[in-house]
């Protein structure tokens, strides 16, 4: 045990696996928090370069959900329950980057805020619930 957990600390400080160094599904929820907060504030906001940030936030936010997600799965400590949570979740999170990438994104940045926000109100809000309680 000891070996272990001094092989993931020196690994960590090296930087060899910084990406798998320490992650949980509260990582993920965080993560994911931040990725559907940037999205809410971007759908709410008609100001062209504030979207442009908004938009690189929400990039930079899902990165570090897939970033996160990967780093727990491949935690040989990671229970198979989580293991099989983050799995459903990993369906779930891709239906809804699809659907943000494909339509909500687009309809803000083409100035149809109303559409974007009916979208994000809708099967949005029933996935991001579903997510949540994935990793609760």
């Amino acid at each position: 045990m000891k070996t272990r957990i001094l092989s993931v600390m020196i690994a960590c400080l090296v930087g060899v696996t910084s990406s798998s160094c320490f992650a949980s599904t509260s990582d993920i929820l965080t993560s994911l928090q931040a990725a559907r907060g940037k999205l809410v504030s971007l759908v709410g906001t008609t100001d062209k370069g504030t979207q442009t940030v908004l938009v690189d936030q929400v990039k930079s936010a899902t990165q570090e959900v897939d970033k996160n997600v990967a780093a727990t799965l491949a935690d040989a400590a990671t229970p198979a329950d989580v293991k099989g949570k983050l799995t459903e979740f990993k369906a779930v999170w891709l239906e809804f980057q699809h659907t943000r990438d494909a339509e909500i994104i687009p309809a803000v940045l083409s100035g149809d805020n109303a559409k974007a926000k009916e979208i994000a109100q809708g099967v949005q809000v029933e996935r991001f619930k579903k997510m949540v309680s994935l990793l609760q």
